[in-house]
């Protein structure tokens, strides 16, 4: 039992590096694109700062848990600050409506992961589940596009 419940953990964890990567890809892109490297070494250096601070903290305590626990916390620190200053450069505007609507989506989405995500242990039921939602995160997503 205890070793099935430290996986379940482990899967609910990473859903928060699953949705972080795309953001990171695109604020690497944008920061990239529009030549500034300089701000991006900068959060990188203190992601590594980050990164050894907590390590040296969960894992003596946690192990691999602790080491999944650092890694997430730093994508949510890159997310957090890269994004807003890739949005900054390319001076993109969100309105709120959408930003709202965006946040009630990503609750609604993150809901279901996680009642589903227990029932999720084998590939072929995670394959299954991501084209089920694959129409109904399309369908959400269509108001978003035609504004």
């Amino acid at each position: 039992f205890s070793s099935r419940r430290r996986h379940t953990r482990f899967r609910n964890v990473t859903g928060v590096q699953t949705c972080a990567l795309p953001i990171l890809l695109y604020s690497f892109y944008i920061l990239l694109n529009e030549h500034r490297w300089k701000p991006l070494v900068g959060f990188m250096i203190l992601a590594v700062i980050i990164s050894l601070g907590c390590n040296l903290i969960f894992i003596p305590t946690h192990g691999y848990i602790g080491a999944i626990r650092t890694l997430t916390i730093v994508h949510i620190f890159l997310s957090a600050t890269l994004l807003p200053y890739a949005q900054r450069t390319l001076q993109a505007h969100i309105d709120k409506k959408s930003l709202v609507y965006l946040i009630v989506m990503m609750l609604f989405l993150g809901g279901i992961l996680f009642f589903v995500a227990p029932h999720l242990t084998t590939i072929l039921r995670t394959l299954i589940a991501c084209f089920t939602m694959l129409p109904i995160i399309s369908l959400m997503a269509l108001p978003l596009m035609r504004r």
